[in-house]
């Protein structure tokens, strides 16, 4: 990937956190944009946001890349030291991955949030 993307996503952690520790082992510098609360309505009919939903991944030329697993495959592709070489191996841990959250995520309950600005529950 050329250039420094940018991540798009609230501060917390949630879908945006796979992403953020992917870059992160990846060793790709990257500018984390933490969208407020009080910024998302203004910022949600921007056309970096594909679908009016976060986590996005904004690449340098302008390109948006939307939704955890896309992006996800995406950095994977570009990184390889994100996969391994075994492309079976790869899809079991990708089936796995999307199990885990896709799956687990709306069942283990609603969302709730601290008063605490600096911490989600």
């Amino acid at each position: 990937m050329q250039g420094k993307p940018t991540l798009h996503y609230f501060n917390f952690f949630a879908k945006g956190e796979p992403i953020r520790m992917a870059l992160y082992k990846a060793g790709v510098e990257y500018t984390n944009n933490v969208v407020t609360f009080e910024q998302w309505e203004a910022f949600k009919p921007s056309p970096k946001l594909p679908y009016a939903q976060m986590p996005v991944l904004e690449l340098e030329d302008g390109t948006s890349i939307a939704q955890m697993s896309s992006i996800l495959t995406l950095l994977a592709e570009l990184y390889p030291q994100l996969k391994s070489a075994d492309p079976i191996l790869n899809a079991k841990a990708d089936s796995i991955a999307k199990y885990a959250y896709d799956d687990t995520h709306n069942k283990i309950g609603p969302m709730s949030f601290s008063e605490d600005a600096d911490q989600a529950t």
